[in-house]
């Protein structure tokens, strides 16, 4: 019977690949499983449904609270309401999941072990506990349990305060901490009907009784008025006979990964999306040069403060404070945002020469103090050099390294698309002091070869790039095992002198790149780490549109065609489709999706309204910034979006998927608009993980549909580097692909980045689509393993 168990768990946690599948597991397993899932164990963790042994109702908590005083004058506890449902429905009435009801009555409660459970004193009364599927704890009779009400989350309380309408027994109430010194009294002993020994499913006769207070949880034969939503009164009272203190658990299952959801994350991915609730305007004005947007609204700005200084002094006082820093009018003026070398002078002119010209003028005899004032307003909303300083650096080393740029170039302002034959003059320089900067980020990145590459560019840093040079080379003499180990790039060989390897860097180098060759028949999970590492060069040279890097061979079944999948709509204007690969996971472009007139609307309703892009590493937490992602984002939903809703119709239309259902929150994630800062990039990943974080969420991630919302002038490409795959973005286009295969496992093939912009602006919306609301689009009794072939 353990393994049926073990079935009923599972299918609780895990979309399989496809309802045929499903059917096929079940045709020998699932009616026991339901028979032992009705008749089974009430576990710890799990969430149940108490009813009255002797009343039609069930165990209920409402996000109302007990009124501050009752009609005869008596004041309450001001607790959440508890009282004894009638007719809550069957199991299959009840929702999919509980956040998408918080405000409404629940009749369903986690039970859970008293000594499983950490207290908590800041989260007392509101703790959830994590159910494992693995670790079956049966609770038992005599067990101390706590429930937590399943929808607005509030641990079952009693305490020495009279019952709202009886007045010979005690209060029942869902625990609400307002400080007022009213401990939480949360733990109920178990009593089961002898000679029972373990809890089940249907058992009758089972007793709650509270620890404080002795007390048995019954019904009294009164109800709440209407702020009770006219429930049966439910209280703690000296034992009964009569059974109205005899409860029976009639349903039972196990908490959705999706309930455990931060709130913040629940509404801008599944909800309403970013919102004045989910952000404030610390976040939206931080890391400034994440968006190509921010700064330009940064740039105006100066521009006005500028013109704002010059009533009061002259241009040539202006510039001399100015060239204290390396700048001038003229620079101020003619600052190009789409090119980095002036952004990067930008976020540094702004966090640092500003408030000293303000330091200084203030000073001014007969200076308007009022002025001052308002200009100290608008500085403070500035960025500030010690929180940008990394990511200014980090923008131009990502631009040098990917596009294979000489510093020597980029500190006389010349920006290179050597592809193209482009060269892009900024109106600003870099001094030796950014060059240092931008040389010490790259040490801590790792990167001793651009280290020295950036130092060497300038003579003014001579010794400290001998310094660099030294402890390259004795690394590399000492140490080359433990170099390749830890991910550092280096030179080949040592620089400016001659001395004795004891190993040869190449050969590591070599021998790490067979882990993970592109172009593979079959899928062996190459970890991230080994794509971006060993094959470095061949990323660069994707990023800079090599088209060398895929062999002709891999394109012989990649096509455009016109799609209509027979709809008599459709064939009136279909979609312009063009296969990009189609050997491991599918990736396809479909043309002219967006009109520029949307892509206009969307870029205009979220700019300055962005965040930064959160970021997870491997195995890590996710931080709401990291230098790994130097773009800002915005959810926008159907629900509450005009534009979104209709991209989606049209979205459905175009790939054959199921984006949106009003009634559903995990067909598709929110859209997510983002748009990237200078030097702006994604670093290597994948969309989806094989863990509970992604599959526990409407089945996981299955497809991206990636639209682009402008062209980029020079970079910013999307590439595949395992499928030696680039993309150039095109506006008004739509790039998907799926992240799993029909066994529900990813394919490594699908690791992507988005490439530094080079020059320009770049923005995406992107739409994650979740597998379980597709399980009617396939075909049926797919092989298990395959990956999905196109719709």
């Amino acid at each position: 019977m353990s393994d049926i168990i073990q079935l009923a768990i599972l299918l609780s946690f895990v979309v399989t690949a496809s309802s045929e599948l499903v059917r096929a597991e079940c045709e020998n397993k699932c009616e026991g499983a339901e028979d032992q899932h009705q008749h089974g164990a009430v576990l710890h963790a799990s969430v149940v449904r108490l009813r009255s042994d002797i009343r039609k109702c069930a165990l209920a908590n409402s996000p109302k609270v007990y009124p501050i005083r009752y009609e005869d004058g008596r004041g309450s506890s001001y607790q959440s309401i508890v009282g004894c449902q009638e007719d809550p429905g069957s199991p299959l009435d009840l929702p999919y999941d509980y956040r998408t009801v918080f405000d409404q009555t629940t009749v369903t409660w986690q039970v859970v072990l008293a000594s499983m459970k950490e207290y908590n004193p800041d989260q007392a009364g509101e703790m959830m506990e994590d159910f494992d599927p693995d670790e079956h704890i049966p609770i038992r009779n005599g067990d101390l349990v706590q429930l937590l009400s399943w929808g607005p989350y509030r641990q079952l309380n009693s305490h020495d305060v009279v019952a709202p309408v009886s007045n010979t027994v005690q209060e029942v109430s869902g625990y609400i901490d307002h400080h007022v010194g009213m401990d939480p009294e949360v733990i109920w002993k178990l009593v089961l009907p002898y000679p029972a020994e373990v809890w089940k499913v249907n058992m009758e006769g089972v007793q709650l009784v509270h620890v404080s207070t002795g007390k048995v949880l019954s019904i009294s034969e009164k109800r709440y008025p209407e702020w009770g939503g006219n429930m049966t009164e439910v209280v703690t009272a000296e034992l009964s006979k009569s059974g109205h203190s005899s409860w029976t658990v009639d349903l039972i299952r196990y908490p959705r990964y999706t309930e455990y959801f931060d709130d913040l994350f629940y509404e801008e991915l599944y909800n309403l999306g970013t919102s004045e609730n989910t952000t404030d305007k610390v976040a939206t004005t931080n890391n400034t040069s994440s968006s190509t947007a921010d700064l330009k609204i940064l740039t105006q700005t100066e521009i006005s403060i500028m013109k704002e200084v010059l009533k009061r002094i002259s241009k040539d006082d202006l510039n001399l404070l100015l060239k204290e820093d390396g700048y001038d009018i003229h620079i101020i003026e003619n600052t190009d945002v789409l090119n980095p070398l002036d952004c990067y002078n930008l976020i540094k002119r702004t966090s640092r020469t500003w408030p000293k010209i303000r330091d200084t003028i203030s000073k001014y005899e007969n200076m308007d103090k009022e002025f001052i004032i308002g200009m100290e307003d608008v500085l403070r909303h500035f960025p500030r050099w010690e929180e940008s300083r990394i990511a200014s650096a980090l923008g131009l080393l990502n631009v040098q390294l990917y596009y294979d740029l000489d510093p020597a170039d980029l500190m006389n302002g010349k920006l290179r698309d050597k592809g193209r034959n482009i060269t892009y003059q900024a109106v600003s320089k870099l001094r030796p002091e950014d060059v240092k900067l931008i040389a010490t980020v790259a040490k801590n990145e790792n990167n001793l070869k651009s280290q020295i590459t950036w130092l060497g560019a300038s003579p003014e840093l001579h010794k400290q790039y001998r310094k660099a040079v030294k402890l390259h080379n004795n690394l590399l003499a000492k140490a080359t095992a433990e170099l390749v180990k830890e991910s550092w790039v280096m030179f080949d060989e040592t620089v400016d002198e001659s001395l004795p390897l004891v190993e040869d860097i190449r050969n590591y180098l070599t021998e790490g790149r067979k882990l993970c060759p592109p172009f593979q028949d079959s899928d062996h999970q190459s970890n991230q780490n080994c794509i971006e590492y060993f094959w470095s060069q061949e990323i660069k040279r994707l990023c800079q549109g090599d088209q060398t890097q895929r062999q002709a061979v891999h394109d012989t079944d990649t096509k455009c065609e016109l799609l209509d999948y027979a709809n008599p709509y459709l064939r009136l204007g279909p979609f312009h489709l063009e296969h990009r690969n189609t050997e491991g996971n599918y990736v396809a472009q479909i043309h002219s999706v967006v009109t520029e007139k949307e892509m206009e609307d969307v870029r205009n309703k979220t700019k300055g309204q962005m965040k930064a892009t959160p970021y997870t590493e491997a195995g890590k937490k996710t931080n709401n910034f990291s230098y790994k992602r130097t773009s800002k984002i915005k959810y926008i939903s159907e629900r509450n979006d005009i534009w979104a809703e209709k991209m989606s119709r049209r979205l459905e239309l175009a790939t054959g998927y199921k984006l949106y259902d009003p009634d559903y929150r995990f067909a598709a994630e929110n859209y997510q608009i983002m748009n990237y800062g200078y030097g702006g990039t994604i670093s290597l990943h994948m969309d989806a993980t094989p863990d509970i974080s992604d599959s526990g969420i409407g089945g996981g991630r299955l497809t991206t549909a990636m639209l682009y919302l402008s062209d980029v002038e020079s970079g910013g490409f999307t590439i595949f580097p395992k499928l030696g795959l680039y993309i150039v973005p095109e506006a008004g286009s739509l790039l998907f692909w799926s992240v799993r295969r029909s066994s529900g496992d990813t394919d490594s093939r699908m690791h992507h980045l988005g490439c530094p912009v080079l020059y320009g602006d770049k923005w995406i919306g992107n739409k994650w689509i979740r597998w379980e609301a597709q399980m009617d689009k396939f075909k049926c009794l797919l092989p298990k393993g395959i990956n999905f072939p196109p719709n």
